[in-house]
């Protein structure tokens, strides 16, 4: 039998050819764009490249530069394609950022890009972040983009009510399109009552905060981005009450602020491993998840077993002082029930959706089948074909209409070892 494949974010290697006759989604596009210019460099919200071809983007938007050195939106393009591509310093793409800010006022894109400075690089103080992105979004009105700094300021400001607007904008405004909502929502339902889960990024963070607050999806569950999770205030708001205290965290920062030349650790880390420990020992009342989306670099820090229920890995506790062993890795049961009743899987095969090649979303979708593959793994252990056909025949699906021919053909062998009188379905 073949082993069960690791749930990630992968690269998919094939766009379908009517996939390109479809309109651009134009709430995405930067309001300052010409006829002419170089390509958008997009967030990683929406497209992952390659190295070289950010580094493309970066000569052709310094060339285009050279043309029209008075380009506000091309200082920007430019900044972020050398962002991307991990060309130049810190002071030099904020620099970048200032000229466009300077050369128009009015430039949403450079508005919009400073304001973004204060969550990451650079030393752009919050307050001044806030008023950047707001007069962005006066600029721009349809334009989402600047609602996902406003956002994530208020947040890390642990200031949730000022949040909400700004997550029911990204929804209204059409940031986050079906096949990314769907995924947010089927990540929440695999989250028992009152859990609190971890997230990696921009696609599985955003999304939930949008959905629970917009359409009240799952608001017992606590989402926890952990690169926020560096940010005190933020911190508090998410884990201060459970399974950490107001307190406990303090105390936790105030440590980690004495040790931080030493070790290098980031306070996320500590907080992290103090929550697990709390697992561990039982001493959690809320549900611990991880996010199928967290990196594996996380994933190797967690002592305890982990068990796969939907969308997350689920933290379990040790039993009698040892890890509960006699536990599945998959709950099977709830896993297959998730897809029976509660998952959206329609949208991760729309034809209507303009998937390309290096989408970020497209690359969420390469975890449904991987979990159908786990399902599928359990069913035929425990003798149940209908299950068996069920889950590797959506499976099949979802692979083929991604064009991933590799996963393709490893899942129709495996369903004609284990099921040779399916052989042919589907395919």
């Amino acid at each position: 039998m073949l082993p069960v494949p690791v749930l990630r974010v992968g690269a998919v290697a094939l766009v379908l050819a009517y996939f390109l006759q479809a309109p651009p989604r134009a709430c995405a596009t930067s309001p300052s764009l010409l006829p002419g210019m170089p390509p958008e460099v997009r967030s990683l919200r929406e497209e992952t490249l390659s190295p070289e071809q950010y580094r493309d983007l970066v000569r052709s938007w310094r060339a285009y530069l050279e043309d029209h050195p008075t380009s506000a939106v091309a200082h920007v393009m430019l900044s972020r394609a050398m962002r991307y591509a991990h060309d130049g310093t810190v002071d030099t793409r904020s620099g970048l950022l200032r000229k466009a800010y300077e050369l128009d006022l009015a430039c949403p894109e450079a508005l919009e890009g400073l304001s973004g400075v204060a969550l990451g690089e650079g030393d752009l103080g919050r307050d001044e972040a806030r008023t950047l992105a707001e007069r962005a979004v006066e600029l721009a009105p349809t334009w989402p983009r600047p609602h996902f700094t406003l956002w994530s300021l208020a947040m890390t400001d642990g200031d949730e009510k000022a949040a909400a607007p700004h997550a029911r904008a990204l929804i209204d405004k059409g940031a986050l399109p079906a096949p990314l909502l769907d995924f947010a929502h089927n990540l929440l339902v695999s989250a028992d009552a009152n859990a609190i889960v971890f997230t990696n990024g921009d696609n599985d963070t955003y999304p939930p905060a949008a959905l629970q607050t917009k359409h009240g999806t799952r608001p017992d569950v606590r989402i926890a981005n952990l690169s926020m999770l560096n940010l005190l205030d933020y911190a508090i708001l998410v884990l201060g009450d459970g399974p950490l205290t107001e307190k406990e965290i303090r105390t936790i920062h105030a440590g980690w602020n004495d040790r931080y030349r030493e070790t290098g650790q980031l306070f996320s880390a500590q907080l992290l491993g103090e929550v697990l420990k709390k697992v561990r020992t039982g001493q959690s009342r809320r549900p611990v998840y991880l996010a199928v989306t967290v990196a594996p670099g996380t994933m190797q820090h967690v002592e305890q077993k982990l068990r796969l229920e939907g969308l997350l890995w689920r933290v379990r506790p040790e039993r009698n002082g040892h890890d509960s062993h006699e536990e599945p890795d998959l709950d099977f049961e709830k896993t297959l029930r998730l897809f029976r009743r509660d998952f959206r899987l329609d949208s991760a095969t729309d034809l209507g959706f303009p998937w390309e090649q290096r989408s970020s979303i497209r690359m969420l979708m390469t975890n449904y089948p991987a979990l159908l593959r786990c399902v599928g793994t359990g069913a035929a252990q425990r003798g149940d074909l209908e299950s068996f056909r069920s889950a590797m025949d959506r499976a099949i699906r979802i692979v083929k209409f991604h064009g991933d021919e590799n996963l393709l053909e490893t899942l129709c062998d495996y369903r004609d070892e284990i099921d040779p009188g399916r052989a042919g379905a589907g395919d």
